[in-house]
């Protein structure tokens, strides 16, 4: 199994440390702030804390990952996916965990599902830093199903509402 985020703040830290436990064999990630004089040494920092690899492109990301989690403020949510949606594989299953108003969320299934992927639409409920990978998250979206499959052996709290994302 590998795991990839776009962004590379809390959630992409924390859900990397738990994974890690878990023995997810490959976690990569990109933020554009890596290389930031000011934000840059605490992103590799992370990264290296949480054996996650830090990739120069989000392109790296998606040729290396099966499940791309988007971890970006909501605000550009839909523009992340977008920019992104070149890079998208038939088996690229995308899990955007921003917190985006519903209907920015259908815009973005709209995105990734036009490309032949996979799309999730997942609401975190809970601490991170406490719960990790682990954090109670509810599910939407025609993905669901496969990312509790991939995911649940790895003993995440995730619970499925429904096939349709922003709900």
């Amino acid at each position: 199994m590998k795991i990839g985020f776009i962004g590379f703040g809390e959630v992409g830290y924390e859900q990397s440390m738990g994974f890690q436990k878990e023995g997810i064999e490959k976690i990569i990630a990109y933020d554009p702030m890596q290389n930031d004089a000011v934000y840059g040494a605490t992103i590799k920092e992370k990264a290296q804390n949480s054996k996650t690899m830090l990739a120069n492109t989000p392109q790296e990301v998606f040729e290396e990952a099966e499940i791309v989690f988007a971890a970006v403020p909501g605000k550009v949510a839909l523009k992340v996916a977008q920019d992104s949606a070149p890079y998208f594989r038939k088996k690229t299953l995308y899990v955007d965990v921003s917190a985006s108003a519903p209907e920015t969320k259908r815009k973005i299934s709209e995105v990734i599902e036009a490309k032949g992927a996979s799309y999730v639409d997942g609401a975190m409920m809970g601490s991170l830093p406490l719960f990790k990978h682990q954090v109670p998250t509810l599910i939407s979206g025609d993905g669901s199903d496969r990312l509790l499959k991939e995911l649940t052996p790895y003993h995440v709290d995730m619970e499925k509402i429904s096939d349709i994302p922003g709900d």
